[in-house]
C-alpha cells in the first residue's frame, strides 16, 4: 500500500493541519499539497530523504523555490515528529510494503494495536485505559 498525499494531510490533522503547516511556511494550501505530492513521488522513487537533498527535485516539479520546499520539508518532519509518525511515514514513503510494519511500534506483528493508541493519545486516552 502506498502512502498517498491524503494520508500525510490526514496525519497533519485533516484540512486544518494543512491551512496551519501553509500558513508556518508562508504558502498556500494547494502550493503545500502540491509539494507533499511531489516529494512522496520523489521519495518512493528512491530519492533522498534529506530535506536539503530533496528539496530541489521537489522545487523543479512544483516551480516552488528550494529554500520555500527546503523550509517546507523541515517543518513537515518536525510537525509529524510530534504526532509520532515521521519516522514511520518516511519509512513507508520508502518502502510502501513496508507500512504496517512501520506502524508496528512494539514489534509485536500486530499493526492495529499501536494504531488504536495512537488514535487514543489523540483523542485523549493518556492511560491506554480507553478512558480519557
Amino acid at each position: 500500500m502506498a502512502i498517498d498525499v491524503q494520508t500525510i494531510i490526514n496525519q497533519l490533522g485533516g484540512p486544518e493541519g494543512l491551512q496551519s503547516l501553509a500558513q508556518r511556511v508562508g504558502l498556500q494550501p494547494e502550493q503545500v499539497q502540491g509539494a507533499i505530492g511531489a516529494l512522496t513521488q520523489h521519495l518512493q522513487a528512491g530519492g533522498a530523504a534529506d530535506p536539503a537533498q530533496a528539496a530541489p527535485a521537489v522545487a523543479g516539479a512544483t516551480g516552488l523555490g528550494a529554500d520555500q520546499v527546503q523550509s517546507l520539508i523541515q517543518t513537515l518532519l518536525t510537525q509529524l515528529q510530534a504526532s509520532g509518525v515521521a519516522g514511520g511515514l518516511m519509512a513507508a514513503l520508502q518502502n510502501p510494503q513496508g507500512i504496517m510494519a512501520a506502524l508496528d511500534a512494539d514489534k509485536d506483528g500486530n499493526a492495529l494495536d499501536d494504531i488504536a493508541g495512537m488514535a487514543g493519545k489523540l483523542f485523549g486516552d493518556r492511560g491506554g485505559s480507553g478512558q480519557p
